[in-house]
C-alpha cells in the first residue's frame, strides 16, 4: 500500500491546531494514534529475534489541562479507522477476554500472522487500572 499522506504526524497537527490543549499533548496523541494502527504489522527482524514496537504513553499533567481533548480526536481517528479498541475501565480477565477478542488473522507471502493487538485510550489511568488493582499493573 503506497502512503496517502508523506507526513501523517505533521497533516494530525495541523488538523488540530486551533484545538485548546499543548502542542506537547498533540503531539504525543499523534504518535499513540500512530502506534496503534501499526498494530503488530510493523517489526524489526534481529537475528533469530523479532522486535516489535509496543508503546506505553501517559499524558500527565494538571486537572483542566486538556488531556481528554487531546485524547478524543485521536480517539475517534482510530476508531473510524475500526483499529480494536479497549474498554475505558476494564478487570485483569475483562483485558485478557478483550485481548482475546481482538485476535485478527492476516495472510501474507510469509504465511499466516495472527496477532491480538489493542489500544487503551483511557480518561483516567487510574479508572482503568482500578483504585486497587495492583495485580492489574503487574500486567503491564
Amino acid at each position: 500500500m503506497s502512503r496517502v499522506l508523506k507526513d501523517w504526524i505533521t497533516r494530525y497537527l495541523d488538523f488540530v491546531e486551533n484545538t485548546e490543549p499543548s502542542l506537547l499533548y498533540k503531539e504525543w496523541t499523534a504518535i499513540s494514534v500512530v502506534a496503534a494502527a501499526l498494530q503488530r504489522k510493523c517489526y524489526l527482524p534481529w537475528g533469530h529475534l523479532t522486535f516489535y514496537p509496543n508503546m506505553y504513553i501517559v499524558l500527565v499533567g494538571p486537572p483542566g489541562s486538556r488531556k481528554n481533548t487531546a485524547m478524543d480526536t485521536g480517539h475517534n481517528f482510530l476508531r473510524d479507522a475500526n483499529i480494536k479498541l479497549a474498554a475505558d475501565a476494564v478487570t485483569r480477565a475483562g483485558l485478557v477476554q478483550e485481548l482475546d477478542a481482538a485476535q485478527h488473522a492476516e495472510l501474507s507471502d510469509k504465511g499466516l500472522k495472527v496477532h491480538a493487538s489493542l489500544t487503551v485510550f483511557s480518561e483516567e489511568l487510574s479508572v482503568f487500572f482500578g483504585y486497587d488493582e495492583r495485580q492489574m499493573v503487574a500486567v503491564f
